[in-house]
């Protein structure tokens, strides 16, 4: 009777209406979350490593052609030539823009387009300027290339106005050195990039992760020739083939390739047994002579391992871009630290995404049972919502710099670094840090191994990472170690008899197992003949090291000075030297050697208009490192917007077929 009544009722007749327009809206809202990108819904044909254009007559997909890599070992100096072919299968005149990493560490030198049998070569300009150039040609059908620095280690290039069956080559060079870590060398070149949390291009770069899944293969050679007796020559991210070429050693990318999802890393160790204390290379050029120092810190022996009690903060990212084989690592890296930790030892953790969560908040020592009750807790850790570093930091400097008792204060931040707001975090940790030390574990396959590199640097602190969970143990033993406390302190480089213009100006402290690099410009004052020393203290004094000179030629010495003094240029904004006067001193330095900045762009354009219609801008795509789940990175601004936009199109269906099922009883 009750039931008879309300189904007659005036509300209810109000409430079925209601529920009409409701169910009717549903298609509505799931089209429009699917035009946005708040859908992971992937379009047939579409793959890794394409060129996707986008119009009213739909979507087409353009492959691109080849992607190889080559690398020259000379000495500590590594040439790589990345070439990328593009070849246009449209009826239209393209643009193609593909955004790729570099080694933290690498300058781009050089920049050539090939369009059949013509070879168009690069200048270096303003990035104003560049870009004037390039748009020009581009709007009078010239063909046209551009390369510009997003971030030390990520960089676009344009081609403009490939017509259709057209291809086109474009062949960067640069410049970087060895990595050097407990006895090893290492080279890295990213294959593919993690997308950053906060990125103006994040939403159409995910948006392409989300739609393919299919590494594009990159033809990767190195060749080594580095001066040493080599020993143990292996890759643990990729399957390698080797052969012996006179006295160089060539690695090779077997078969078709190597799957682009993951930094591509190359260790070897020098079969000789020791190493020189500071080893120096000199370049000279028509405009003076240039010498780089690679100083190895001499060994620590295990009566100096011991210390002071610590005060340690650990920060664990457990983001989105942290899933898979992330943050299983980190978890794995963090319940080693926490069991290596000394009875005497406090801790405090603290996780972060989108937002700051304590799990030890207030200070434990690091006795037994405690540590295995909290390592369990960590085991249980899931990755996901968006990335704020500069939150974390926030919240954990303002807890751990209060601190006023003896303890060594540190921060361990274990992250892949997956952010665009390098800068704010820069400034943040120069003017706030104080007297804690920071030190970084990167995690994951393919980290911002830029970010990691100078917030360790800024902090005073050590920077390592973790690929994988293979071998964590060993690898936080090493990291415990070297962090413990620095091997040499107080440096200075001294040259009797002349005044040297060296990068870093102010030398940091020199941890074991890792070394540093100094560049120096030369005054004609300068005697060849004296050999330069790197005074420093020890534990049990003051040390003085000489230089030994390096094997092997020394060419790109000029330009690793002029890109360490850019670098130091670009770190005094975070000190409040003004942006314009950095900028017109950046400049003037990359102008002079011809390099990319944030200042400066390669632009090549051809001589004469070939284009046969107005080009229209399509994406190359670049592939989520490996284990990491592309659908679940979140677009631009990091928010769980796209997120509540499909709960509320799930309860929408939901509460549409309860009204049916309702309706039909």
């Amino acid at each position: 009777m009750i039931r008879t009544e309300f189904l007659n009722s005036q509300v209810h007749r109000y409430l079925d209406r209601l529920a009409w327009a409701w169910l009717l809206a549903v298609p509505v809202l799931i089209a429009v979350a699917v035009f946005s990108g708040s859908l992971p819904l992937r379009p047939a044909g579409a793959v890794g490593g394409e060129m996707v254009i986008r119009s009213a007559g739909g979507s087409q997909t353009i492959p691109m052609q080849s992607s190889e890599v080559e690398l020259q070992v000379t000495g500590m100096l590594v040439h790589g030539k990345t070439t990328q072919t593009f070849v246009n299968t449209t009826d239209r005149v393209i643009e193609a823009v593909y955004r790729f990493p570099l080694p933290e560490r690498a300058t781009i030198h050089a920049m050539e387009m090939r369009i059949g049998s013509r070879r168009i070569v690069s200048v270096v300009r303003e990035k104003e300027e560049a870009n004037r150039i390039y748009q020009t040609a581009k709007a009078e059908g010239n063909k046209a290339a551009k390369v510009e620095q997003d971030r030390p280690n990520l960089f676009t290039t344009s081609a403009a106005n490939i017509n259709p069956g057209e291809t086109v080559v474009v062949v960067l060079e640069y410049l970087q050195e060895l990595e050097w870590e407990d006895g090893r060398f290492r080279l890295v070149y990213p294959l593919t990039f993690t997308p950053r949390f906060g990125d103006a291009v994040s939403v159409e770069s995910n948006r392409a992760v989300r739609e393919g899944w299919t590494a594009p293969d990159v033809k990767l050679t190195v060749r080594l020739d580095s001066g040493l007796p080599l020993d143990e020559v292996d890759s643990r991210s990729h399957v390698i083939s080797s052969r012996w070429e006179g006295s160089n050693l060539v690695v090779e990318s077997p078969g078709d390739g190597l799957a682009a999802d993951r930094d591509f890393i190359l260790e070897w160790s020098p079969a000789a047994a020791d190493l020189p204390g500071m080893a120096s290379f000199v370049e000279p050029r028509d405009d003076g002579r240039y010498a780089m120092f690679m100083v190895v810190p001499p060994a620590v022996g295990s009566s100096e391992a011991g210390g002071m009690p610590t005060d340690t903060l650990f920060i664990l990212d457990i983001s989105s871009s942290m899933q898979g084989p992330s943050i299983a690592a980190a978890r794995r890296s963090l319940q080693t630290f926490l069991r290596s930790l000394n009875g005497g030892d406090r801790f405090r953790i603290l996780l972060f995404n989108n937002d700051t969560h304590w799990l030890v908040r207030e200070r434990l020592y690091a006795d037994g049972p405690i540590v295995e009750e909290i390592c369990g807790i960590v085991r249980r850790l899931e990755a996901t919502g968006g990335t704020d570093i500069a939150g974390a930091l926030a919240e954990g400097l303002a807890v751990i710099s209060g601190n006023e008792d003896e303890a060594h204060r540190r921060i361990v931040f274990l992250t892949d670094g997956a952010v665009s707001n390098e800068d704010q975090l820069f400034r943040q940790i120069t003017s706030s840090l104080g007297a804690v030390r920071l030190h970084v574990l990167g995690i994951g396959a393919a980290p911002n191994r830029y970010l990691m590199r100078k917030i360790a640097g800024f902090g005073r602190g050590v920077c390592s990472f973790i690929p994988d969970s293979s071998d964590v143990e060993p690898r936080i033993q090493r990291f415990l170690e070297r962090l413990t406390r620095p091997v040499m302190a107080d440096l200075k480089l001294e040259w009797p008899g002349c005044q040297v213009e060296a990068y870093p100006s102010r030398l940091p402290d020199l941890y074991q197992g890792q070394p540093m690099f100094i560049s120096a410009k030369l005054p004609d004052s300068c005697d060849p003949g004296v050999v330069p020393g790197l005074r420093g203290r020890l534990l049990e004094g003051e040390i003085e090291i000489p230089a030994v000179e390096g094997e092997g030629p020394a060419t790109g010495v000029g330009t690793r000075w002029a890109r360490a003094r850019i670098d130091q240029l670009m770190d005094s904004r975070f000190e409040g030297v003004a942006e314009d006067q950095v900028r017109s001193q950046v400049i003037d330095v990359a102008l002079g050697f011809g390099l990319v900045t944030r200042y400066t762009s390669m632009v090549a354009v051809e001589e004469f208009a070939s284009s046969e219609g107005d080009s229209e801008t399509c994406a190359v795509r670049s592939m989520p490192p490996a284990g990491s789940r592309g659908d679940h990175f979140l677009g631009q601004g990091g928010t769980a917007r796209p997120l509540f936009r499909l709960l509320g199109v799930g309860l929408l269906l939901l509460g549409g077929a309860g009204w049916l099922i309702t309706r039909m009883r």
